[in-house]
């Protein structure tokens, strides 16, 4: 998506050559980086989702002030301008109301969005949900920036990664049930595990975005992370060079 003047609007600008990192191109490093992480725990395409949508509120002229501001050392507030929302609000926006599944998935993500810039409470001290408090604050400029976001990537990419971490967390719920045998505990184990994913994607979704950000500024290239199969290896190999080493020392 472009600005006023047909140019990306910038997620980072960068310190020493004033060059800018668009948006687009930072999210879908993200993505691809939470992608390859997320391989690892059976959740790539929930942190996918998360890491594809979780900067798209930069899309602003607002925010483009601000980072310029910040870029040219006149210290603007920190914080002033609020970005995580407009991400969590598309995603919520793609939950079917019907769906029960559709929804936890959305408010999954969402949690995870909301707070990659610091830990969010899910509900106020009075009981409410807290990303509705948070969804009014941004009051209806989600709209444009979300139309952008959809012209970009369209409504059927969008749709189908949405959909493909849907079937991910039907997966994770289906695990979580089959390892709780008791009935009575069972919700609790499932609201528990649900917790501890939630957490889980979100130190996903910071490692790949911090580490985006650092080889932007860096100006080095993403690193390759291997599969979950070559990292098994690693494990492997390092635990027979220490069994070796134990059994040398205790000769």
């Amino acid at each position: 998506m472009n600005d006023d003047n047909g140019l990306p609007y910038p997620a980072h600008i960068r310190a020493r050559d004033k060059a800018e990192q668009g948006v687009f191109e930072h999210c879908d490093s993200v993505a691809s980086l939470a992608y390859a992480m997320g391989q690892e725990y059976n959740l790539p395409n929930t942190a996918r989702l998360c890491g594809r949508y979780h900067d798209i509120g930069k899309n602003r002229e607002e925010f483009k002030s601000y980072i310029k501001a910040a870029a040219d050392w006149k210290n603007p507030q920190r914080g002033s301008v609020i970005h995580s929302t407009y991400g969590a609000v598309l995603v919520n926006s793609l939950a079917q109301k019907d769906s029960a599944l559709s929804q936890l998935t959305a408010e999954l993500v969402r949690n995870v969005i909301c707070s990659h810039h610091g830990l969010r409470d899910c509900l106020t001290t009075d009981g409410a949900i807290s990303f509705d408090e948070a969804k009014n604050k941004i009051g209806d400029s989600w709209q444009a920036v979300c139309d952008y976001v959809v012209k970009h990537y369209g409504s059927s990419f969008i749709k189908d990664e949405f959909n493909a971490a849907r079937q991910e967390m039907d997966k994770i719920l289906n695990k979580i049930s089959k390892h709780c045998k008791n009935e009575q505990l069972r919700q609790q184990y499932i609201c528990l595990y649900l917790a501890l994913y939630t957490r889980l994607a979100l130190s996903i979704l910071i490692d790949a975005d911090r580490t985006d950000t650092a080889c932007f500024e860096e100006n080095t290239t993403l690193p390759v992370f291997p599969s979950p199969q070559e990292r098994h290896q690693v494990w492997t190999n390092q635990e027979g060079h220490w069994r070796t080493w134990t059994v040398f020392i205790w000769k």
